[in-house]
């Protein structure tokens, strides 16, 4: 009854069941051995243990047999082959066999296939050494910090380049560490607004490099969880040429508007200069046409008192004698009245 028990246990277990002799042949394989293996019971017993291991751990598995003999028995990793040929990444946890004597007489083991869980370690190893060298080729500088304690945990190649620490040295700082004393309290703010899922960019942030130089990046920010801790991740992107071209262009324009100012105040210099020489041209221009006009008058009044003085001299003759004394007298009149007004310029006409 025990036995049946026994054996059913031992056929049931969901790990292989394997005995050796005292040189390695195998004495006893269970049914989970089989179906690790993908052969029958007859298949396995009788054959030496090493023929179902891969051939670079046969050396391995030797030495740890002998170490069997001497008492020592501790878990190792195996790597076995199946029939066709597929990998079998195993744990052998080995047991000794002795006899009434205590003398070394085989071992048991309990094997256990650990080969989804290598399968998916290998493929996590894989996915990381990836990801890693996608985050260590990455253009951006890439950080990772604790937000509570605001520790940097770790970062990328080009955040390294940037900052010119090493990442060893990163590791063993802080945010406060890597920015302006002056600009450290609204970049705190910034971070704190980042965590709460307030901000996802900012812009020119001051960076404060291993020489003491100062450097800007935009930031851009998200979070990230590594096995269950929470870590704040920021991209940086350098925008120190950036911020020195705007700062250059703001200096030029600053320039350009003085030297636009400048030249406005030369040009309305000139300009009111010119307004004045038109004005006193224009007045120039209107005393001719005064002067023009007053003279026309003056010749127009001139040529009428001729014209009446030869009128008074063609009638004169044909007057009496006792009216040409009179007639004398008013063309002397008129004669000394137009002398008069030629001398003082101001000629009117009778």
């Amino acid at each position: 009854m025990q036995y049946r028990i026994c054996n059913k246990l031992i056929e049931t277990m969901n790990d292989g069941l394997g005995v050796l002799d005292e040189h390695g042949f195998i004495t006893f394989a269970n049914e989970k051995i089989c179906h690790m293996l993908g052969c029958t019971r007859n298949d396995i017993i009788g054959h030496h243990v090493t023929d179902f291991l891969d051939e670079n751990d046969r050396q391995i598995f030797q030495e740890r047999f002998e170490e069997n003999k001497k008492g020592i028995f501790t878990a190792f990793e195996m790597t076995c082959r199946r029939t066709d040929g597929q990998k079998i990444f195993t744990i052998i946890s080995p047991g000794p066999i002795v006899d009434d004597q205590g003398k070394f007489n085989g071992s048991l083991a309990v094997i256990t296939d650990i080969t989804k869980r290598k399968q998916t370690e290998d493929a996590l190893k894989e996915s990381e050494q990836r990801y890693r060298t996608i985050f260590d080729c990455a253009f951006d500088g890439i950080l990772l910090a604790e937000p509570e304690e605001k520790v940097l945990f770790t970062g990328n190649n080009a955040i390294c380049q940037m900052l010119g620490y090493s990442l060893k040295e990163l590791q063993s700082m802080t945010v406060y560490d890597i920015h302006p004393q002056e600009h450290l309290a609204e970049v705190l703010e910034q971070f704190e607004q980042m965590d709460r899922g307030e901000l996802t960019v900012a812009q020119d942030v001051p960076l404060k490099n291993k020489d003491g130089g100062v450097q800007y990046a935009d930031i851009s920010c998200s979070h990230l969880s590594i096995c269950g801790k929470r870590y704040l991740m920021g991209i940086f992107r350098d925008t120190t040429k950036r911020k020195q071209g705007e700062e250059q262009i703001k200096q030029w324009n600053e320039k350009l508007e003085s030297l636009v100012l400048e030249r406005t105040k030369q040009l309305e210099a000139v300009v009111e200069e010119l307004e004045s020489e038109i004005i006193e041209r224009r007045q120039a221009e209107n005393s001719v046409r005064q002067r023009r006009y007053v003279a026309q008058e003056f010749y127009d009044g001139i040529v009428q008192s001729l014209d009446g003085l030869q009128s008074y001299l063609r009638n004169i003759a044909y007057l009496p004698a006792e009216d040409i004394m009179f007639k004398l007298g008013e063309i002397q009149l008129l004669v000394q009245d137009i002398l008069e007004k030629v001398r003082k310029g101001n000629f009117t006409p009778h």
